[in-house]
């Protein structure tokens, strides 16, 4: 089984928890719960870690940051205003206190979180030695705050900036129904700069290619801005360049193993798009073979140039595949209902009176631990499966694959067209 390399940095929260023996009890066992069953279910979970420091005491402040070189530092409990965050033998860290522990922890601690009611003159002290601070502005309920930290977390996981997080946070705390939802905030140095703490870009590895996050037109998408120039790159595109894979499962497996794996080296990731002309039958039947064969060949050099740093290649009569670079799964559903929908724009009219074209298109991101040929295999069961549904559009392979999806695939892939209608569009498809 390949392993993916050690491509990011962790981001590490520790969770620093104080409810004094004289004050009211607050539910900060659920809100720590709630954060670590969030963080479970989320796909790359192992780069964000969580840690927790219990009835948290002056003697043991900076110890545990010492101890557990935390990214995130998360303060959870009682806050008295102006006196400061309650500590559970009844000291306090104040403004100033919290100054010099942020100055002490300097280019180590990227956001403090303040968790507590009426944190304003700590965040202040706090924002001129870290990158991000949040912070409540009022007192806030229990409840909320609670849910407020899962949230958090949960939208910083999936690649969200601390500001942008922040909001969505809040956000779903407003549909929510919650009073406080607009209660926290965020204070940015913009001497530091934005940065994505869980997935920040890499630099150069020593390998000569220098990876960096790109903007595209439709979202974030993760590539080395210099892989079209790799030489191994070039080769990986010239031994699977369309016409030259085996469309039979096992020649289709041998290959997606290896471009996955060398897109793994080269990108940290790889992630799957597998689109599949609609209704390629009545196109043949009432325009000709030749018409058909012209309008994959036009699908072909579109998908080329416009994913130039991807590998594209034929996987079926009528199926291409294209296998990019590390992607979030965000930005590969922006791709694939692009995609779709420019295909279902061109002028096909020009080719031939009467002829409209559409594709499905089905993606996923491989997870760590997986094969390449699994992810491909979702995003196959997620153009299949969506086929059911709605034809034109793009749809998400399942999380999961099981036996029986398997088998189904490795037989539908090798030509078994029948097997179309065995595909449950009951099973569970988002990537989530």
């Amino acid at each position: 089984m390949s392993q993916f390399p050690d491509r990011r940095a962790t981001a590490k929260i520790l969770f620093l928890a104080s409810n004094p023996f004289h004050t009211d009890r607050l539910r900060i066992d659920a809100e720590a719960r709630g954060i670590e069953n969030k963080l479970q279910g989320f796909l790359y979970k192992d780069q964000l870690t969580f840690n927790t420091a219990w009835a948290t005491r002056a003697d043991d402040l900076v110890f545990a940051i010492d101890h557990h070189a935390p990214t995130i530092l998360h303060f959870a409990g009682h806050g008295e205003g102006d006196t400061g965050f309650a500590l559970d033998d009844g000291s306090f860290i104040d403004a100033a206190s919290f100054g010099q522990l942020a100055r002490m922890f300097r280019g180590d601690i990227e956001l403090v979180v303040l968790n507590y009611c009426k944190s304003v003159d700590q965040a202040a002290a706090v924002s001129e030695h870290v990158r991000y601070v949040i912070y409540t502005t009022t007192s806030v309920s229990d409840d909320a705050a609670v849910d407020f930290s899962s949230f958090l977390y949960l939208s910083i996981a999936y690649g969200n900036n601390c500001r942008d997080a922040l909001e969505r946070a809040k956000l779903t705390l407003k549909v929510k129904g919650s009073e406080f939802w607009d209660d926290w905030s965020i204070l940015f140095n913009k001497t530091i700069g934005h940065k994505r703490l869980v997935t920040p870009d890499r630099e150069d590895d020593g390998s000569g290619t220098k990876q960096t996050v790109l903007l595209n037109e439709r979202g974030y998408f993760y590539r080395g801005v210099e892989l079209r120039k790799d030489p191994e790159f070039l080769h990986l595109i010239e031994r699977y360049k369309v016409g030259s894979l085996r469309t039979d499962y096992a020649g289709i497996s041998e290959a997606i193993n290896s471009i996955g794996d060398e897109l793994i080296r080269l990108t940290g990731g790889v992630a799957f798009l597998v689109i599949d002309v609609d209704e390629m039958t009545l196109v043949n039947k009432h325009h000709g073979i030749e018409v058909g064969n012209q309008v994959l060949k036009e699908i072909i050099k579109f998908c080329e140039h416009r994913f130039s740093e991807s590998v594209v290649s034929r996987c079926g009569d009528d199926t291409v595949m294209i296998v990019f670079g590390q992607a979030q799964y965000d930005a590969m559903r922006h791709i694939s209902e692009s995609l779709c929908e420019d295909i279902k724009r061109n002028s096909w009219q020009a080719m031939k009176d009467g002829l409209f074209v559409s594709c499905s298109a089905g993606f996923s991101v491989r997870k760590y631990g997986e094969t390449s040929i699994d992810a491909f295999i979702r995003a196959t069961i997620g153009m299949v499966d969506g086929k059911k549904i709605a034809r034109g559009l793009a749809h998400a392979g399942p999380f999961s694959l099981s036996p029986s999806f398997s088998r189904k695939v490795y037989q539908y892939i090798s030509g078994d067209w029948d097997l179309i209608d065995s595909f449950s569009v009951f099973e569970p498809r988002n990537e989530r």
